[in-house]
């Protein structure tokens, strides 16, 4: 019965640190994510045209920024603060 409750604490735990960690110090005292946020809009567009195959090997950098911003953010389960 204690080695219920205790999985779900633990899994809580690591939450913090990771959100904490993410936009504390990486992202908040660093100016490229402003520039890559501003650069996301641009490669949209690319994969509109992406009708090439040289095209299609653009998009997957982009998509995976944007990926781990989405990522970031639901660790964060804070939109307001990461925004």
């Amino acid at each position: 019965m204690t080695s219920t409750p205790l999985p779900p604490t633990y899994v809580s735990l690591p939450a913090p640190p990771i959100r904490i960690s993410f936009p504390s110090s990486p992202l908040r005292t660093s100016s490229p994510p402003s520039p890559r946020r501003i650069s996301l809009p641009p490669p949209a567009l690319n994969v509109s045209t992406a009708t090439d195959p040289v095209r299609s090997s653009s998009p997957p950098p982009v998509i995976k920024r944007f990926w781990l911003c989405w990522f970031a953010m639901t660790q964060t389960k804070s939109p307001s603060r990461f925004w």
